[in-house]
């Protein structure tokens, strides 16, 4: 019998995406943390340059102050803004990825069904090659014995081999899957 596990598709391209995504997950959660405190400590130094400018009004603060506070202030929007892109480019390729990941997820379900279908194929073929004359010998014997021949493949099959139950079929499913290293 072939080896199957050493052909088995495996889903590499759609893990790797997933890590991609995860790994944007992970950025996005820490920019947005950023994003908030940025957008904390800009509000406080809003609030801070607008008493300065009343104070400066008053010829309560020079205008040193009031430049450093206004500076203070660009310097925190631009901050924000440029966190504020990455956010959104962050998102944008977390959105790229939804459908290569489903791409993905269905070129490997298509490609693993086409596995199961090989093997079905190749284990039919040898059950066959092993078992074909026997069947026929079992057969030749009914006949010499006076069972007529019903005509239907099947029914000499199905009188040979009993129907699996749900749990033979259950149990034969599990350690299948198991010995080839496929899921289910």
């Amino acid at each position: 019998m072939k080896n199957f596990n050493s052909e088995k598709p495996t889903n590499a391209i759609t893990e790797n995406l997933q890590q991609q995504d995860n790994a944007f997950s992970t950025k996005l959660a820490a920019t947005d943390i950023e994003q908030n405190s940025l957008h904390q400590v800009l509000d406080h130094a809003t609030a801070n340059r607008d008493a300065i400018e009343r104070q400066h009004i008053l010829d309560q603060a020079s205008d040193d102050e009031l430049t450093e506070a206004q500076r203070l202030c660009e310097e925190l929007t631009a901050k924000l803004a440029s966190t504020n892109r990455r956010v959104d480019l962050i998102k944008v390729a977390r959105s790229e990825l939804v459908p290569k990941i489903a791409a993905a997820q269905a070129d490997y379900e298509i490609a693993r069904r086409a596995h199961l279908q090989e093997m079905i194929t190749e284990l039919s073929a040898e059950l066959n090659s092993k078992i074909r004359s026997q069947i026929l010998a079992i057969r030749a014997a009914e006949c010499l014995s006076g069972i007529p021949y019903p005509g239907q493949w099947e029914l000499v099959l199905k009188r040979i081999f009993p129907q699996a139950s749900f749990d033979e079929i259950g149990s034969a499913t599990i350690e299948f899957a198991e010995k080839h290293g496929l899921n289910q």
